[in-house]
């Protein structure tokens, strides 16, 4: 009994320190030793975090640093490390270099502003790169319910939103045993198909860039606009290879003046009619070949600028990519904003209708990966959230 006393009492006293002099008390003193704020905009500058990032506002115009231990605290500026381990306010630094002197390690957290109750826990632990989740939404056999400020809080897939919907569920067996049928054809066939495209990609490339339109009958009026509007503006189209996905595209496409090519055995059940909506089955049976096409020609070694054919050009693209002073020359994939800040696209919102990619082991891994995750695709109806999802992953390896 003795000893429970004194253990408490010793809890106690480290807590009184914390609340008088250190910021921190001493059941953190080996993973949280000071705190300060610095400015949202230049962290962002110093720090490419690699997600678009919205304006910033007066409410969330800082970045809060939290330092791991007193070896961390910045020393340039006199008096600063005292001042930020103290139980005072929480110091305002504008220098961003200075700030961060004495950071061999930053592990950046994105928060959601205006998330009224949303709260952070940091324990000591081995390190994670993954966020768990808990919120209060009901379980059991009311799962799918609307948050409850009463209900316990438990764990949650890391899409869960306040509906109590998520924005992904695993795939069933049945959409796995579909995709596996499907995804076996593919692969039996990928070493003919890699043969007939090698020729056709090596006609179009240009600085080892191949641009890929993926289209059906359906979309072919969109195909015939992106064509006028690009000859209008007398932007060359030589590298642009369309994957058809029926005969009646690929002569269209060809008497268009474009390279075309047509996968009987992948393509041949892809519907020929435009989607009549978002995630209807024609649109969700495109989506495979999107997958298809990015991944046959980065196995062939090509870099692949993909849009979808939707998009008119106001001059080539490809004299962004490939100006070697331009920020995107330093990475492996581009994506534009999707502008949606769903759950469904967190925290990239990439969007999937236009982006870049540079031909190296990590990209061709990555759809590598996305290949043999169709069955997601399948239950999503939608490869862009398949993507994102996998895209956090391979950022973060």
């Amino acid at each position: 009994m003795a000893d429970r006393i004194n253990h408490q009492a010793d809890k106690i006293d480290g807590l009184k320190k914390g609340l008088e002099g250190s910021r921190f008390p001493d059941g953190t003193a080996s993973f949280a030793a000071g705190l300060v704020t610095v400015p949202r905009d230049d962290f962002a500058k110093r720090f490419d975090v690699g997600v678009p990032l919205d304006p910033t506002k007066p409410s969330n115009d800082r970045v809060v640093l939290l330092y791991s231990s007193d070896a961390a605290l910045p020393k340039t500026v006199p008096g600063m490390a005292e001042e930020i381990a103290s139980s005072g306010p929480i110091p305002l630094m504008d220098d961003i270099e200075a700030a961060t002197e004495n950071c061999d390690i930053v592990n950046l957290i994105l928060a959601q502003p205006g998330d009224k109750r949303q709260c952070f826990a940091m324990m000591g632990q081995f390190r994670s790169y993954h966020m768990q989740k808990f919120m209060r939404l009901p379980g059991g056999d009311r799962e799918g319910e609307k948050l409850d400020p009463k209900a316990p809080l438990r764990l949650v897939n890391r899409g869960a939103q306040t509906s109590g919907r998520t924005s992904a569920k695993a795939p069933t067996k049945e959409q796995t045993a579909e995709y596996w049928k499907s995804l076996s054809t593919y692969l039996q066939t990928l070493d003919s198909v890699l043969e007939e495209l090698k020729p056709l990609a090596a006609k179009v490339a240009k600085d080892n860039t191949v641009i890929v339109l993926v289209c059906n009958y359906g979309q072919s009026e969109l195909l015939m606009n992106f064509v006028c509007n690009a000859r209008s503006r007398n932007i060359d189209l030589s590298a642009v290879l369309v994957f058809c996905t029926d005969m009646e595209t690929k002569e269209l496409a060809e008497g268009l003046g474009l390279v075309a090519f047509y996968d009987k055995e992948n393509y041949k059940d892809i519907p020929k009619e435009a989607a009549g909506r978002y995630a209807d089955r024609t649109f969700a049976a495109m989506m495979m070949a999107k997958v298809y096409c990015v991944q046959q020609i980065a196995l062939l070694g090509y870099d692949v600028l993909f849009q979808d054919v939707d998009i008119a050009w106001y001059r080539n693209p490809l004299d962004f990519f490939h100006d070697k002073s331009s920020p995107v020359y330093q990475h492996d994939i581009y994506f534009q904003d999707d502008g949606s800040r769903g759950l469904f696209y967190a925290p990239y919102s990439a969007n999937t209708g236009m982006y870049y990619v540079r031909n190296n082991d990590k990209t061709r891994y990555f759809f590598n990966s996305l290949l043999l995750g169709g069955d997601l695709i399948i239950a999503t109806k939608s490869h862009q959230i398949a993507l994102v999802s996998l895209l956090s992953e391979f950022a973060s390896m």
